[in-house]
């Protein structure tokens, strides 16, 4: 064998560069498989603001502003909004208030990750159905005003009872139990379809991405 002619790894792989659009290998591969040790990616962590809306503890919620302050005092990297009052309900999300917020985060040195929906589509009442599209399109413009991307959302979602004990999940659990025992699984998976179909065409025309949140009941 001609020693001369041989070349070292890495010498190889910077030769072949050229050919890794042919084998669909993207820069960052290649530079693996070059030895190169990529950049170490940064985990942000965010704060739900659910932790401060009052269903949780003894007292009462703190507004959004002061919940953002809290979340820059413990150290968090940003925040996500609860899609309801008295943090994130789109009737009092006009569009002066999300770009008001939106200057405030960027102020304390947030990012604002994510906004999150309480909905539900898998109500046998169509009227109910309906409604919740409406309330999910409404948020979807105020997590664009924000300059957000991702809006969480649920298939269906029973709710939390604010009870005068505190925030209780039975209740809710089962009212929604009582208006579904007739139905199949396969007819409420149907409904709760549909309404991701029709709310995902509002979520193109705001740019915004729904981002579902694998809960129970409907899902597991």
């Amino acid at each position: 064998m001609n020693t001369n002619s041989n070349i070292n790894r890495r010498k190889f792989l910077q030769n072949a560069a050229v050919g890794t659009a042919a084998v669909g290998l993207s820069s960052q591969a290649m530079n693996l498989m070059a030895g190169e040790i990529p950049k170490k990616a940064v985990n942000k962590v965010g704060l739900y603001s659910i932790t401060f809306l009052g269903v949780w503890y003894k007292g009462e919620a703190l507004t959004l502003d002061k919940m953002m302050i809290k979340a820059k005092e413990f150290g968090f990297d940003g925040i996500e909004i609860d899609g309801k009052r008295p943090h994130g309900n789109p009737l009092d999300m006009p569009t002066s208030r999300c770009k008001e917020l939106k200057t405030k985060a960027a102020d304390l040195g947030l990012d604002i990750y994510a906004v999150s929906a309480n909905n539900d589509f898998s109500n046998p009442v169509p009227e109910y159905r309906e409604c919740q599209i409406v309330y999910l399109r409404e948020l979807m413009r105020m997590t664009s005003d924000l300059g957000v991307k991702p809006l969480r959302v649920f298939l269906g979602w029973p709710g939390v009872t604010l009870h005068p004990t505190g925030g209780r999940y039975d209740i809710a659990r089962e009212s929604w139990q009582q208006a579904h025992y007739q139905f199949e699984p396969e007819q409420i998976w149907d409904w709760c379809r549909e309404g991701m179909i029709e709310s995902a065409k509002y979520a193109g025309d705001h740019g915004v991405t729904l981002a579902l949140q694998n809960h129970k009941p409907v899902i597991n």
